[in-house]
């Protein structure tokens, strides 16, 4: 039988850190993360973002989630973090926060998450992350999306998933997993026009280790442990 784990991995950046539970969609992707069907986890500079200022709650809801170092040493991820910073900002970095966008990226892109994010992509900021996410996909193979979208990706995985372990369970009379239709029982399999990411719209979705590309580095955990 298929694992629960569906194999997507989400890096938030700082403005999706849902320390209120105000943002619906975040509570989904943070339900299903504490089930174990995706990771979502977060950029040291992130960490750092939401670590600022007096808003103790964003820094613990922050400080709970695993985070991956930059070690942005090489002269190819030297390169990369400049055409990141090209694509993003233009006429360069003036200020720390957009210095920190292009870390952030370069760090989703560096371990293989998808980075969600609610920055640009609008009428009243059309540029930003989201106004350049074919960029980043086709020149670096960095994908990022809004919250929007990475609930309808997992959802897709989740129907996907379900199905298989349903087909091995007739085929062999097999006792289902007890999570079956569990993860998202609301869905009916329809996406909301314009929302689908190009990986389920052409029917290829791809396993998790298809895209991982050793490039070194880590990922840490708040507690002290290391990772990948």
């Amino acid at each position: 039988m298929p694992l629960r784990y569906v194999g997507l991995r989400f890096h938030i950046d700082t403005n999706r850190i849902n320390s209120r539970q105000a943002l619906e969609n975040m509570n989904q992707l943070e339900e299903w993360a504490k089930n174990g069907v995706i990771e979502l986890d977060i950029s040291e500079r992130a960490l750092e973002e939401a670590s600022a200022g007096n808003d103790k709650k964003r820094r613990a809801k922050a400080i709970n989630h695993i985070y991956s170092k930059t070690y942005a040493d090489t002269p190819n991820e030297q390169a990369r973090m400049k055409r990141i910073e090209e694509i993003l900002f233009p006429g360069g970095t003036t200020n720390n926060n957009q210095k920190n966008d292009v870390e952030i990226v370069f760090n989703a892109g560096k371990y293989c998450y998808i980075l969600v994010t609610n920055d640009g992509g609008s009428k009243t900021q059309p540029g930003g992350i989201l106004g350049n996410v074919m960029k980043l996909k086709q020149e670096l193979d960095i994908e990022v999306m809004s919250d929007a979208n990475a609930v309808d990706l997992v959802k897709h995985r989740i129907a996907q998933r379900d199905g298989l372990c349903r087909r091995i369970s007739q085929e062999t009379n097999e006792q289902l997993p007890e999570w079956v239709g569990l993860s998202y029982p609301g869905f009916n399999g329809h996406f909301r026009k314009g929302t689908i990411p190009q990986e389920v719209s052409n029917g290829k979705v791809p396993t998790l280790f298809e895209r991982i590309q050793t490039r070194g580095g880590a990922v840490i955990r708040t507690s002290g442990q290391t990772g990948f």
